[in-house]
């Protein structure tokens, strides 16, 4: 059996029945291996959707609390608007709202907040689920998001990362134990700051970087795809044997 870390390994050698570890295999996640590719930093920013129900950890905890949710819509609007503020302000960057698929639920706040600017057409900025992710990635300066695993693929490539900040509503994140990897804020000014001077906000601490990158998909040394073709190769082999 291949598994993406060590942690989810143990779990399953512990609570499998029967399950003995010489038949598990540490590989990561061959889908990273594209981050080989080369590294560019255009004028591309890009806000990668979400809505609050898929990505809050204790949601089921708040869903019923109308005072927070108040607060996480608002929280979330306002990613919109300043992913929308950039583009107008910044026409000379491409700016991108990158959503999880083409489902009215991921397509509704983005769209409701930019008819608030009543733009027809602002040409720098596109809404669209039609982008390949780790292109997406690669290419731009910075990548904001929410508790999302894209933030850990920008960190593989050195990219700085910044988050929505949900305060005591949220109980948990990717970044819970290493605040310092990501910043965290709603204000349009700081992020308009961060995008135009990149460079002085990349993460230099890499072995923090290095730390909660291997803990959550084992190596980011692009071979994961060779680790999972041996491993599935050699059992191949063990079983011709027997």
């Amino acid at each position: 059996m291949l598994f993406v870390n060590d942690h989810v390994k143990q779990y399953e050698i512990k609570h499998l029945t029967g399950f003995e570890e010489k038949k598990a295999v540490t590989v990561g996640i061959p889908r990273y291996d594209y981050y080989k590719h080369p590294i560019r930093h255009l004028k591309q920013i890009i806000f990668f959707g979400f809505v609050a129900d898929e990505y809050f950890t204790n949601w089921h905890e708040i869903e019923d609390d109308v005072k927070k949710i108040k607060q996480i819509n608002d929280i979330i609007e306002q990613y919109y608007e300043n992913a929308i503020r950039f583009a107008i302000e910044h026409p000379d960057y491409r700016v991108i709202i990158k959503l999880k698929n083409p489902a009215t639920r991921y397509k509704e706040i983005p769209m409701k907040v930019l008819n608030k600017f009543h733009r027809a057409n602002i040409s720098n900025l596109e809404i669209s689920d039609q982008f390949i992710t780790e292109e997406l990635i690669l290419n731009s300066k910075i990548i904001l998001a929410y508790n999302s695993s894209v933030l850990i693929e920008a960190l593989i490539v050195n990219k700085t990362i910044i988050s929505p900040d949900f305060g005591d509503i949220a109980e948990d994140d990717y970044f819970i134990n290493h605040p310092n990897l990501i910043i965290k804020t709603n204000e349009y000014e700081e992020i308009e700051n961060i995008c135009v001077n990149y460079k002085d906000y990349m993460i230099t601490d890499d072995k923090e970087k290095r730390e909660l990158v291997e803990n959550l998909i084992f190596k980011a040394d692009g071979k994961s795809s060779q680790r999972a073709e041996k491993a599935i190769i050699d059992t191949i082999e063990e079983k011709k044997i027997k």
